[in-house]
């Protein structure tokens, strides 16, 4: 499996925003996610339960109205990985760019307790309507994967958050 990755790591901080609060949200889900993949299906994450809302976020698709430079962060936890599952990819896409956070090659001590946590952030240059989702996939197993909902683990995830840190 392939995914395209972004290499451009420059952002124009020429204006920043005095308010990025203003145009920010935090998401997670309370529900659990139950076997979305393993066998290599490509999941989209949802995020049903709002934190806070400040920018216009669906549960699935972030959409910016205002154009500019964006932090987005994602905090994920998995359980149900086995030892076959030698790949998995972690990735935002942004503006039709897919940032790959992650891609993780589990030997069998790695996924002997089934569970994974992962955290990361990016940095995304965001045109006016453009949107923003948070995919995974495990692969070269079964689809026995799931991402436990804030219910069912006692802390915010899966949690899909972000702001605007500078306009354009």
């Amino acid at each position: 499996m392939t995914m395209p990755i972004h290499t451009t790591n420059c952002i124009n901080l020429k204006r920043p925003t005095t308010f990025p609060y203003a145009w920010s949200f935090g998401y997670v889900n309370n529900a659990d996610q139950s076997s979305v993949t393993g066998d290599g299906s490509v999941y989209q994450v949802t995020f049903a339960d709002a934190i806070w809302d400040n920018i216009g976020f669906d549960g699935s698709t972030l959409t910016v109205s205002q154009e500019g430079n964006y932090v987005l962060g994602v905090s994920l936890y998995f359980s149900g990985i086995t030892t076959a599952m030698t790949d998995s990819y972690i990735y935002i896409v942004a503006d039709g760019v897919t940032y790959r956070l992650t891609k993780e090659d589990f030997s069998p001590g790695q996924s002997a307790s089934g569970i994974c946590a992962y955290s990361n952030t990016i940095l995304a240059p965001m045109t006016a309507a453009s949107t923003a989702t948070v995919h995974v996939c495990f692969a070269n197993g079964a689809k026995v994967v799931s991402i436990p909902g804030a219910t069912s683990t006692g802390y915010r995830t899966p949690y899909f958050y972000g702001y605007l840190l500078s306009e354009v």
